[in-house]
């Protein structure tokens, strides 16, 4: 009987010791917790100006071809097929814009401000899930003042 009482005595002993645990400020709480993964988005950057990717691209000549490469980033673990959707006019596919995980376009104001919604669709085959993000093109027609005919680098 004695050491029945022990076992019950220690298992008693055991939760008041996990019972610190919840004693913890709510800092130290969130502090230990899982952080959430970034959410998926797609972004792009124009070459070959060393220039983060973001949402947006801008390119650095409005009267010349501009190239952006687009890419998908924070996307969950899985198996992908993607599609891409890229308005006609003055922005080209050139690499990769039809099933690939990443697009190349060229694009250029022309005279005109350019303003492009290029949207990608990935999805998991693994999971079924699916995300449809959307990447955006911009370009003045003129950057104003300095250089030849009133241009100059973006």
């Amino acid at each position: 009987m004695k050491s029945f009482l022990a076992m019950v005595l220690f298992a008693g002993l055991t939760v008041v010791g996990s019972a610190s645990a919840q004693s913890m400020s709510r800092a130290q709480r969130l502090g230990s917790m899982p952080q959430d993964t970034a959410a998926p988005e797609l972004v792009c950057q124009v070459y070959p100006y060393p220039r983060p990717a973001l949402n947006t691209c801008t390119g650095s000549q409005p009267w010349a071809p501009n190239t952006a490469t687009l890419n998908f980033l924070n996307l969950p673990a899985g198996n992908y097929t993607y599609s891409w959707s890229i308005p006609p006019g003055r922005v080209g596919a050139k690499v990769g814009c039809t099933t690939g995980a990443n697009c190349t376009v060229q694009f250029s104001a022309l005279g005109n401000d350019l303003d492009a919604t290029i949207t990608a669709t990935a999805f998991n085959t693994t999971t079924g899930q699916q995300f449809v993000l959307s990447a955006y093109i911009s370009q003045p027609a003129v950057c104003g003042g300095g250089g030849p005919n009133g241009f100059h680098w973006c």
